[in-house]
């Protein structure tokens, strides 16, 4: 019996036993209360299993709630970030629906449209009109705007200008969502600054930095032009190539920012000396250059160019000091000496050389003998670096005879070339080559070394005091290690600085000044006697020849020859004499070649002369002969 059935029996039947007839009840009662706890019990079970999948379910809600918040959390520092970026990018961004309204845009953009701080829609016309507005030339950016009707789907790029200068850098790109256009962003980015630098690149590509002319390179490109204009004109054109006269001087002694004072300030009287059209370029250092265009003759360059020498040759004033250059000129015409522009400008080059070489501040037209005449300097340098290789340049030595006693102590050592094949070429034309070519300075050390061979052989065969004198080039001097050179060969030889001379000419003595001072002073310490040779043909001024390290002048030959037969000569040269003993020094005569003209040096108180009338240049062989004769 159902045990809750049997404490209800209990309680109101206080009877030991059921009655037999009401049995089966009780049993039916105790069967419905035992179904009732079975569905109970299942009811429970029940409740108890949905409650657990409900509890599952929940935890699963909670944990993808949880998830939509971080994700959300996400989405929003992401949108956060991208609106940071959208706002914070240096390009203008305007995002416009597919009827053409601006939907969105950043903080740029708005700067530039002087649109509202947030919110609003514009439409495509509003937009239109706020960009005439603000367009230097609306046209051009209106008409890529109607072009979108027919071409919905393209992508825009330009440039576009603003009426305040500045320049905008534009593209333009449809949005779709799937295959369907849903609207264009557009970005604008300022360009100003890059144009700017792009066309400052441009303009320092083809100008000079520091005059602001145009450079070789553009003045090729007008050369280039102008031939094409003349060739259909039936016109001619000059190129006037210029070179400043010892402007390496005020460099050197004044320091690079008086020469590029110097230099700005040659350039505006070139270009003052020009009509309007014409081209002045720097070509380079103190070269410039001059395109002159529609030239009738070549009178007109002929007139520029003394126009431009006259100019250039007045007096400058820079940094309160004064200076005085002048400038020499080559001129080639087009089509006359050539067609080519490279050609042009070296055919002028070679022009201005020999304007150079006629004595500075004057022009020289390009011809061909001049020609003719480089071929044969080309020829020559060619045929001077094999000789060098060769070793068939020699030293020949030239007696200075001592005028009290008419005895050789001293000799000046004189460069000779004898080719292999060939008649001996003058020092007149290959010492001037071997300079332009930079090849004296090898060549005057070997002239160094063998002095030094000959002084050992000498002195070994018993020779007393005698000293060889060796002419020094201003490239030898600059170069900075002439001193080192001589103070190894002298070490190298054992030899004493009494036994040499080296000699440096006027116009050497003024290139500059104060470093040639430097290096003499340097070379006499090493005991060695200092000359100035051809003297009187320079342009020494005399307050510094008192000061400079040098003890004996050479009068020049030019001076020398035919002196008795004119006046002039014969004052010059006694005033020289007399310029040398008031100073201390001694003289050394060149090119007497009678003795007559002996005599009257001698008279003078001439201390040595050096003439064929004594002893022509002569291999050291001969000279052995001279001084070691047997009594």
């Amino acid at each position: 019996m159902h045990k809750l059935l049997l404490r209800q029996l209990k309680r109101n039947y206080p009877v030991k036993e059921i009655p037999a007839d009401l049995q089966p009840l009780v049993n039916a009662i105790s069967d419905a209360y035992k179904d009732y706890d079975y569905e109970q019990q299942l009811l429970e079970r029940s409740l108890e299993l949905v409650s657990e999948e409900l509890n599952l379910r929940n935890l699963e809600l909670k944990q993808k709630f949880q998830q939509l918040e971080e994700t959300h959390q996400q989405l929003a520092e992401s949108a956060a970030v991208l609106d940071g970026i959208f706002d914070a990018t240096g390009e203008a961004i305007f995002a416009f629906d597919r009827k053409g309204r601006l939907v969105r845009y950043n903080q740029t953009a708005r700067e530039i449209l002087k649109l509202k701080e947030s919110g609003g829609e514009y439409s495509k016309g509003h937009i239109a009109y706020m960009f005439r507005k603000i367009l230097a030339d609306p046209s051009k950016f209106l008409h890529e705007l109607r072009r979108l009707k027919s071409f919905p789907k393209n992508n825009l790029f330009g440039v576009i200008e603003f009426s305040n200068d500045r320049l905008f850098e534009y593209h333009s790109t449809p949005q779709f969502s799937g295959e369907e256009l849903v609207g264009r962003v557009w970005c604008f980015r300022n360009v100003t600054q890059i144009k700017e630098n792009e066309a400052l690149v441009q303009y320092q590509a083809f100008h000079d930095s520091l005059t602001g002319l145009p450079n070789r390179v553009l003045l090729l490109d007008r050369i280039n032009h102008s031939i094409a204009l003349s060739e259909r004109k039936n016109e001619m054109i000059a190129l006037l190539f210029i070179d400043l006269d010892h402007f390496k001087k005020v460099n050197d002694t004044e320091g690079h920012q008086v020469g590029d004072e110097l230099l700005k300030e040659v350039a505006q009287r070139i270009r003052d000396c020009l009509r309007e059209h014409d081209t002045l370029a720097r070509f380079g250092g103190d070269e410039f250059v001059v395109l002159l265009d529609s030239v009738k003759s070549s009178r007109i360059a002929a007139k520029t160019s003394r126009r431009i020498i006259d100019s250039v040759s007045q007096p400058y004033e820079i940094m309160d000091k004064h200076f005085h250059i002048s400038a020499s000129i080559g001129v080639s015409m087009y089509p006359r000496d050539d067609t080519e522009p490279q050609e042009l400008i070296r055919k002028a080059d070679m022009a201005m050389y020999h304007a150079k070489e006629q004595g500075r501040s004057n022009y020289e037209f390009f011809d061909s003998p001049l020609e003719r005449l480089a071929h044969f300097q080309l020829e020559l340098e060619n045929k001077l670096r094999q000789a060098i290789a060769n070793q068939e340049l020699t030293v020949f030595y030239q007696p200075q005879v001592e005028t009290q006693g008419q005895t050789i102590k001293r000799m000046e050592a004189l460069l000779r070339w004898f080719p292999v094949t060939g008649s001996a070429i003058s020092p007149a034309d290959f010492v001037p080559v071997a300079e332009r070519a930079g090849l004296i300075s090898d060549v005057g050390l070997m002239v160094l070394e063998k002095v030094c061979e000959t002084i050992v052989k000498w002195r070994q065969l018993g020779a007393g005091d005698f000293c060889i004198s060796v002419n020094l080039s201003a490239q030898q001097i600059a170069e900075g290690n002439l001193v080192e050179h001589i103070e190894r060969l002298l070490s190298q030889y054992n030899i004493s600085g009494q036994y040499l001379e080296v000699e440096i000419t006027e116009s050497i003595l003024m290139e500059n000044l104060e470093n040639v001072t430097a290096v003499l002073n340097q070379i006499r310490e090493l005991g060695i006697t200092v000359a100035i040779d051809d003297f009187g043909t320079g342009y020494s001024s005399l307050k510094y020849l008192q000061k400079l390290p040098i003890d004996i002048l050479k009068i020049d030959r030019s001076f020398i020859n035919n002196v008795l037969e004119d006046k002039n000569k014969q004052s010059i040269v006694n005033a020289i004499v007399l310029l040398g003993h008031g100073l201390k020094l001694q003289l050394v005569a060149e090119g007497a070649e009678d003795k007559p003209t002996v005599d009257f040096l001698t008279e003078l108180g001439c201390e040595f002369i050096q003439g064929f009338y004594f002893y022509k240049p002569m291999p050291a062989q001969e000279i052995e002969r001279i001084l070691f004769k047997p009594e």
